[in-house]
């Protein structure tokens, strides 16, 4: 249910299928890396948390796909300069219609990365990203190591 939340602590999240987690929230502690070349990690559920001092790393080939359940406050908050979230040539696919925010970040891209707006439809899996989509960084420091692709979305620095 809404309340349920789990607690990912220095460990390796190797994914042999696509995983979806809709409901409840995560939070993130030390080094996480979510690791599965050419499946997907499904995050919906609501007020997910990156720890101080913890780097959650989407490793090679993994698609992070974000899918709030709810428009109102904040879908995933990074505790402080110290919480980062890496892709290493992996892609980050964000619901076209995201209204919740995402604050205080730092995500390090690195290798070929893509970012994504997408539309899901009534599946996880992306159906299309004809329709621009937008996100927006606050206070954000992304620190692009090699090649960053945007596919038809615009991205709002601030």
């Amino acid at each position: 249910d809404s309340t349920s939340s789990f607690i990912f602590e220095n460990c390796v999240f190797d994914l042999s299928s696509n995983c979806s987690i809709d409901t409840g929230a995560i939070e993130f502690r030390g080094n996480v890396v979510i690791t599965g070349d050419g499946y997907s990690f499904i995050l919906g559920g609501y007020s997910h948390t990156i720890a101080s001092n913890s780097n959650v790393c989407v490793d090679s080939g993994v698609s992070f796909c974000v899918t709030p359940t709810r428009s109102d406050g904040t879908f995933l908050n990074f505790s402080d300069d110290t919480s980062l979230l890496t892709l290493c040539d992996a892609t980050l696919n964000i619901y076209q219609d995201i209204q919740s925010d995402i604050s205080g970040n730092n995500v390090i891209l690195e290798g070929d990365c893509s970012i994504n707006a997408v539309y899901y439809g009534d599946t996880y899996n992306p159906l299309s990203a004809i329709t621009s989509g937008n996100i927006e960084f606050e206070n954000a420091v992304i620190d692009v190591k090699e090649n960053l692709n945007l596919s038809n979305m615009s991205l709002r620095l601030k």
